[in-house]
Order: structure tokens, then sequence, then C-alpha cells
């Protein structure tokens, strides 16, 4: 999507290693918030409040929200906490 001649995809990463960044789509198509994933929780909430729309969108966000659970610790524990 092309917002004053800058192109934003969907969800990406603000900087490597940093949060990811996605749009409100319950604002769109009349205002323009980027809104930050700093959590799996984060990502859960965006989801669940239909922040992210379409299967795609969804998938990745909750994909994102893994990885930032995992940046935190790759135990085995703490991922199935994550999924569940």
């Amino acid at each position: 999507m092309n917002v004053n001649g800058k192109h934003y995809r969907s969800i990406w990463m603000e900087s490597p290693g940093g949060d990811f960044l996605t749009l409100d789509q319950k604002l769109l198509p009349y205002q323009f918030e980027v809104i930050p994933i700093r959590s799996v929780n984060d990502a859960a909430t965006a989801i669940e409040d239909m922040t992210v729309r379409g299967a795609p969108l969804i998938g990745a966000t909750a994909a994102c929200g893994m990885a930032l659970q995992v940046r935190e610790s790759a135990s085995d524990q703490f991922i199935e906490q994550a999924y569940l």
C-alpha cells in the first residue's frame, strides 16, 4: 500500500531485531495508524480485536508473535505457553 508516496507492507519489522509494526485495519480507509506488535500478547490482541484482518495477515501476525516469544526464550515450555 502506498500512503503519501511511501510504501507500506501489511506487517513489517521496525528494525533488524526490533518490534513488528502493522496497520490498524479497523480504521482504514479513513484513518491511517501504525501499531506496534511487541509481544505474543500484542499479536493475539491484534488478531482477537480484528486490528489485523484476512487469513494471510492473521497467520503472519501469529508467526511474528511466536518469533517474538522465541526471541525472549526458546525453551519448549515457554513456546508451548505462547502457543496456547
